[in-house]
């Protein structure tokens, strides 16, 4: 049987928050699509000179369920918190505790730019928490436990997989050259160009994180840039460096809780594609 691919489609005007919630429902309720993303799509115009259109788009897959799935929420970042690092984590934490987001993004509200957060109520089926316990459940103490290691050093157990190899090149390229978007493209492959613009697949040992877990360890994608990361498989541990992110939690369809590129599957002595049982932590 085959699947269909992802593929994108315009969105009407949104005034408000509630309205541009309302046309992601509706793509589930009515339409049978599940929402996996949104984004802003710029177009000249010749009505005005100079003038540009902007029109929200939605990333969509056909689900027959989709209307079963619990509703998109659509949460709005203020410009203050969404350049403050620190006010953004505090922001950020208590919507991880009992929702699955899947998407941070910018739209178009009310005319103007718009940061915000995609997500559904209840905590993601999740390679961290297959018990489906909170993302970031809290502790009688009142911190929060799990997703990332600690600064002590605890470890997470997850299955690692590996990415930015060859075969990824080449799909991803297949995609593009088949007129794609990246965003459809990332589903298939890989560029090897990492989330601030290393080069994943030629350079050193690296990993990819999902960002609920460095987002809550470190902020900022500027701040979780290249941070080492230790990773052990089969009683090997291997330093590697956080060169790239993975998918939001609730959109990791394959188990992992981490990707490894070329140079670091090879130091544990294996060859991609892979999928083993592995633990890792902050260094």
């Amino acid at each position: 049987m085959s699947v269909m691919a992802p593929f994108s489609r315009l969105l009407g005007p949104a005034a408000t928050i509630n309205e541009l919630q309302s046309q992601l429902r509706e793509q589930e309720t009515m339409l049978g699509c599940e929402v996996l993303n949104i984004g802003v799509i710029e177009t000249e115009i010749t009505v005005k000179a100079g003038a540009a259109e902007q029109a929200n788009y939605a990333m969509l897959r056909m689900n027959i369920e989709a209307d079963l799935l619990s509703p998109v929420t659509v949460v709005p970042v203020d410009a203050v918190t969404a350049a403050d690092p620190a006010a953004f984590k505090t922001f950020y934490t208590p919507l991880i505790e009992n929702n699955t987001v899947f998407d941070y993004a910018i739209a178009v509200v009310g005319g103007d730019y718009q940061n915000v957060i995609l997500m559904r109520a209840g905590a993601p089926a999740n390679p961290y928490q297959p018990t489906g316990t909170s993302v970031l459940a809290s502790t009688a103490a009142g911190q929060s436990t799990v997703l990332a290691s600690t600064a002590a050093g605890q470890s997470v157990r997850v299955k690692a997989t590996s990415f930015a190899d060859l075969a990824d090149l080449a799909a991803f390229k297949r995609c593009k050259n088949s007129g794609n978007s990246d965003t459809e493209c990332f589903r298939v492959g890989d560029n090897g160009i990492g989330f601030m613009g290393d080069d994943c697949a030629h350079g050193p040992p690296m990993c990819a994180l999902p960002p609920e877990i460095w987002l809550k360890k470190w902020g900022t994608p500027k701040n979780a840039h290249l941070k080492p990361v230790n990773v052990t498989i089969g009683g090997k541990t291997v330093r590697c460096v956080m060169g790239d992110t993975m998918p939001h939690v609730g959109n990791i369809r394959n188990g992992a809780g981490i990707d490894l590129n070329p140079a670091a599957v090879a130091a544990f002595g294996l060859a991609p594609p892979i999928k083993v049982d592995a633990e890792w932590s902050w260094a």
